[in-house]
């Protein structure tokens, strides 16, 4: 069976040059990958980690397609040089392609953009799979070599791309990933043009500094309704610091439009104090202000949001603020009475603004002897730290989006969970308070299921009488929800009513509440907070079940705290098409859909044109029929490989953010760890069993799906400690994920000499579907699901290798 015109004579090896060269390109590919990770996250509202994989795979597909499609051999430096090409047009195209995600539900162009947008992403990606499918078509007896090179190479810019974003701007990676593809060409270019070769290379890459430094087009250009898009646009406006690493852009812009104050009461007297907007890629604006907390002003301002309630209830308090952010809630604690104030800040360049540049402007805040900034991840530092607090603030650091069907739906927010709250209420001391606010939502949603997680973290520590501890009250934007370790006392309740009373605050629940309370100062047709909230209570977090949205507490198996759809929505929310003003219409759910949709034709397309176009069926029509059923189980047993690959890498990544903090850090250290295995295992893979090998993949895989545990154990470790953690979980799984391809591509030059294109084409096309299904899988079931879904892959695989061999021998 052959489905391609015969590849040229086969060599035995490749030259050492022509393996580092394909190592330095597939690093290259990679780094490419964590950076468009983060040109995702400046430019639009989410990263969208498996579409960078997915795209990826998409162009590696394609490859696999016109290599079957051509049958001939292309000139290696040629490619190399077009990687290079493709990723520096392509930067500047993604940059200038107008896609607007607000207008992508009523605006049928946008659809094409989108399209557009990341085909243009994929082209890098198809260059690097033309020279390694091409590698591995001329040497199929020598593929491990080939394999292992494209493997260890990938490894190897995934986690070299991050020391490197630390250092460096984004667009100045983009420039280094740029020179590797053109070193990649002068490498493989023939001996006696290697000369001209490299000083062709040396003044290409001179001419794309001069003009990386000179041109804005080369510059993230962000959405236009991105929060930094829209404040840049104020008379005064003036960023006053900016700065990036490996997980985020921080940049703090001055002007005197912008004030902060969530759930402040009309009945506050102190004027507003100047602030200073601080963003992290372009988004969640937090407020840095220059107020003294022992002013006056300070004392009123505090006294009047919604955290004024807990520092009249527990004064004198040893405060924990969990999320710096600007420095707000710090400076409004120490302002309510508290006499020493944690904060802890996960993002080191916030960190960074408030004790250097803005020290100053926010009154010295964080050189304040009574306040200890803590640069630490939240998760890592509560579940690591041994203190008791009479307060532990979990501050609003998100900014305000009005939608309940969840624009933010794809995002992880381990911060939200049951284990994340169970692990705060362990830090109160005997008589301390968990205090939160969330952005109010018609009808409840964000504020809800803060409640129900907060309700089934409460149930696992096996706290009774939830009813005597809790209470609630809205302001005009925000909900605010605080629990009590001891029961409140009925002074403590009187004291609630009075502080809501005199700020105008509404009751939603509290000991000792009277119906007189509920909705009588931002009155709303029904009291849908109070109702809500009092069924969950009386009923416990399960009542969720019977709400409209899915409000049900989310966990670290499934921390998509904004994903609130339910398929029962789909009407309502089509009805709604082309009326909310929400990146990508309001729901993530839609846009995987569509994702999905776009991958599948893909994939279709790249799959089936070579049995199409080429020379196939006329040759097929000539082989016995046991070789041409052989076909079948031959797609299956590749195409399942591709699937499990993925099913198993992207929710490891997705897992391993939990313990690495940032999602770049977490995609770039699993994938690269599990590349650099995977190579490993295809040096290794002559000598392994590979139906073997299939079995202990789909084992180990049900291993990592029922056992979570395995890395949660981890948490509270130095980041040195978490990180080996991850790379011990995926260095055995790797290996064994080396073996299967190199094996089944042996086997499957052994009886169609000349397939190795048309399967890399198969691997790759399931692949890219792999990557939107992972993520549909995970928001839907959480990352167990797809883990058990990806090992079941691998027993599929088994399955039709036993079929394929078992056809193959009927033919022999």
């Amino acid at each position: 069976m052959t489905v391609a015109s015969p590849a040229p004579p086969g060599r035995l090896s490749w030259s050492l040059a022509a393996l580092i060269a394909l190592a330095l390109l597939s690093g290259a590919a990679l780094a490419l990958q964590v950076v468009l990770l983060r040109l995702f996250s400046l430019q639009q509202f989410h990263h969208f980690a498996f579409m960078v994989i997915s795209l990826a795979l998409l162009g590696y597909g394609a490859a696999g397609t016109v290599l079957a499609l051509v049958g001939r051999r292309l000139v290696p430096w040629a490619v190399a040089l077009a990687f290079a090409l493709a990723t520096a047009l392509g930067w500047l195209v993604l940059n200038r392609i107008p896609f607007d995600s607000y207008a992508l539900v009523w605006d049928p162009r946008q659809i094409a953009w989108l399209a557009l947008y990341f085909t243009v992403a994929a082209l890098p990606f198809f260059a690097a799979g033309l020279l390694t499918g091409q590698m591995l078509a001329e040497t199929p007896h020598g593929a491990q070599g080939v394999y292992a090179a494209n493997l260890l190479g990938s490894a190897a810019g995934a986690l070299g791309v991050l020391p490197l974003l630390r250092g460096v701007s984004l667009e100045a990676v983009l420039l280094v990933i740029v020179s590797c593809g053109l070193i990649s060409s002068a490498l493989l270019s023939s001996p006696r043009w290697r000369v001209v070769a490299w000083l062709a290379c040396l003044g290409a890459g001179g001419f794309l500094a001069l003009a990386w430094r000179g041109a804005p087009a080369f510059s993230v250009r962000l959405s236009p309704y991105k929060p930094l898009s829209v404040a840049l646009l104020a008379p005064d406006v003036r960023i006053g610091y900016s700065r990036e690493d490996a997980s985020a852009r921080v940049q703090v812009v001055e002007s005197s439009a912008f004030h902060q104050w969530p759930g402040l009461a009309l009945a506050a007297r102190a004027s507003l104090p100047e602030q200073a907007a601080l963003f992290v890629d372009g988004d969640q604006p937090a407020a840095i202000t220059r107020l003294d907390p022992e002013s006056p002003s300070a004392h009123d301002l505090a006294a009047h949001l919604p955290l004024g309630l807990v520092l009249e209830l527990r004064t004198q308090a040893h405060a924990l603020v969990l999320g710096g952010g600007g420095g707000m809630d710090a400076v409004m604690t120490l302002a309510g009475g508290a006499r020493e104030v944690e904060v802890v800040e996960e993002n080191g360049l916030a960190l960074d603004a408030l004790e250097g540049p803005y020290l100053d402007f926010s009154y010295g805040l964080y050189a304040r002897p009574e306040v200890h900034p803590i640069r630490s991840s939240i998760r890592n530092f509560v579940r690591r730290d041994g203190g008791q607090y009479d307060l532990v603030v979990l501050a609003l650091t998100d900014a305000y989006r009005p939608t309940t069907a969840g624009a933010m739906a794809l995002g992880e927010t381990y911060g939200l969970t049951v284990e994340a709250m169970s692990d705060d209420l362990a830090r109160l001391a005997p008589r301390g308070i968990l205090f939160m606010t969330r952005w109010a939502q018609n009808p409840p949603s964000e504020e809800a299921r803060a409640f129900a997680t907060l309700l089934a973290a409460m149930e696992r520590l096996g706290w009774d009488d939830p009813a005597g501890r809790l209470f609630a009250f809205r302001t005009m934007r925000t909900v605010s929800i605080g629990v009590s370790r001891s029961p409140l006392t009925s002074g403590e309740s009187e004291k609630i009513r009075a502080f809501l009373a005199s700020r105008g605050f509404d009751a939603i629940l509290y000991p000792g509440m009277t119906e007189a309370e509920v909705n009588r100062f931002f009155r709303q047709p029904e009291p849908l907070h109070a109702s809500l909230f009092a069924r969950l209570l009386e009923h416990g977090w399960r009542a969720c079940a019977d709400y409209e949205f899915d409000i049900c507490p989310t966990r670290d198996e499934r921390p998509f705290f904004f994903n609130f759809f339910r398929w029962g929505q789909t009407r309502e929310v089509l009805a709604m098409v082309g009326k909310v003003w929400a990146p990508f219409g309001g729901t993530g759910y839609f846009l995987l859909l569509l994702l999905l949709a776009f991958a599948v034709a893909a994939a279709s397309v790249l799959m089936s044109l070579p049995l199409v176009l080429g020379k196939a069926r006329a040759r097929e029509t000539r082989l016995p029929a046991p070789a041409r059923q052989a076909r079948m189980p031959l797609m299956a047993y590749f195409g399942a490989l591709g699937l499990g690959y993925i099913f198993l890498e992207v929710p490891l990544a997705q897992r391993a953010t939990l313990l690495l903090e940032r999602t770049s850090v977490a995609y770039a250290w699993v994938i690269g760890s599990l590349l650099l295995a995977s190579g490993i295992g295809s040096l290794l893979a002559h000598r392994a069993p590979l139906r073997a090998t299939l079995v202990a993949l789909l084992s180990m895989s049900l291993v990592f799906a029922a056992a979570p545990v395995l890395w949660a154990g981890a948490l509270g470790q130095s980041f040195a400690l978490r990180a080996l953690a991850v790379l011990a979980a995926t260095l055995p799984l790797g290996v064994l994920m080396g073996v299967p391809f190199v094996r089944g591509l042996r086997l499957a030059e052994q009886t169609s000499p000349g397939i190795t294109p048309w399967v890399w084409a198969v691997n790759g096309s399931f692949s890219v579907v792999a990557g939107v299904l992972a993520a549909l899988f995970a928001l839907e079931a959480g990352f167990g699901a797809v883990l058990t879904v990806g090992g079941l892959c691998y027993g599929a695989a088994l399955m039709a290798l036993v079929r394929w061999e078992h056809l193959t021998a009927r033919c022999a």
